[in-house]
């Protein structure tokens, strides 16, 4: 049975991978950050493509134990602590239903908050919401709330979530799968250090293309063929900007800066196949060689 998963945004978790900058503080950026702008571009379109989305938000985590998948309903778990929120959680359930119930102390007399999610599956269509609120504790004012709903005919459906964390700054994302298998996305993120959006398009004979950009001015842009090749450009405020960016079928490509330097990528997995774990040896000259995706 399917379960929808009050999840941070995907937008926020692409900034805090890698697609943050240095601090927001100075434009000019490493050739490091730069590249890790490529990569938090293929990882949007990855991230939103198909059915991978989807499976994300369908599993189950108000129980973060791991031992309240729901099922016929039954007795509340027992307290548990949640790492992620810093509080002591008790979970529900029945058929149709999860609630959370979260708690300053183990001995559950502090309230500080609640998560619900409610979902819905027969035979045609899958579908479910999600929210969730934080009113004491760590992460105290944090609130999320989501959506999907997907029609098991036509391989066809929607997602949408928003979420507004003290720390991390606010997201929001949204998608719709196609029935003739196109699809889109836009996912936004606003925090501390800026702000970002990844937005794009896929189309049913597996071409696509993507915008990522930020409050700075820097904009990537990239086209992928159907068989699998593709095209791009980085921009923005930095000596090493515009950036041309090529890959082959394989998902084997080189990002040429504009001092005449070049880093070679083999990483970008979806570049060829999506299923592939986006592995390589890499190999480059001039601006050297990155055979993983950077850190921030």
């Amino acid at each position: 049975m399917m379960r929808i998963l009050p999840l941070f945004c995907l937008s926020a978790v692409l900034v805090l991978a890698g697609c943050g900058g240095e601090g927001g503080s100075s434009l000019s950026r490493s050739r490091e950050s730069l590249t890790g702008w490529v990569e938090s571009g293929f990882t949007a379109k990855a991230a939103n493509t198909g059915m991978e989305r989807f499976t994300a938000l369908s599993q189950p985590a108000l129980g973060r134990d791991g031992g309240s998948e729901p099922g016929g309903g039954g007795e509340p778990s027992g307290p548990s602590f949640d790492d992620f929120l810093g509080l002591w959680a008790v979970t529900e359930w029945t058929e149709s239903r999860m609630t959370t119930s979260y708690f300053l102390d183990e001995a559950l007399t502090q309230p500080a908050g609640s998560a619900r999610s409610e979902w819905l599956v027969d035979e045609a269509e899958s579908a479910g919401t999600s929210s969730l609120e934080i009113t004491a504790g760590p992460v105290a004012g944090y609130t999320l709330s989501s959506e999907y709903r997907f029609n098991n005919e036509t391989f066809s459906g929607s997602y949408s979530s928003r979420s507004s964390h003290p720390v991390y700054g606010q997201s929001a994302d949204a998608g719709v799968w196609n029935a003739d298998g196109s699809g889109s996305y836009e996912s936004s993120w606003s925090g501390p250090d800026g702000t970002y959006r990844h937005a794009g398009r896929w189309e049913a004979d597996g071409s696509w293309t993507s915008t990522s950009s930020d409050g700075d001015g820097f904009r990537l842009e990239l086209s992928g063929s159907a068989d699998g090749s593709g095209t791009g450009r980085l921009t923005g405020p930095d000596p090493l900007l515009p950036a041309e960016i090529r890959w082959d079928a394989d998902g084997r490509g080189t990002i040429r800066w504009a001092d005449g330097s070049q880093t070679e990528f083999s990483w970008f997995g979806i570049a060829g196949d999506p299923g592939s774990d986006g592995g390589g040896d890499g190999g480059g000259d001039g601006g050297g060689t990155v055979g993983s995706p950077p850190g921030p």
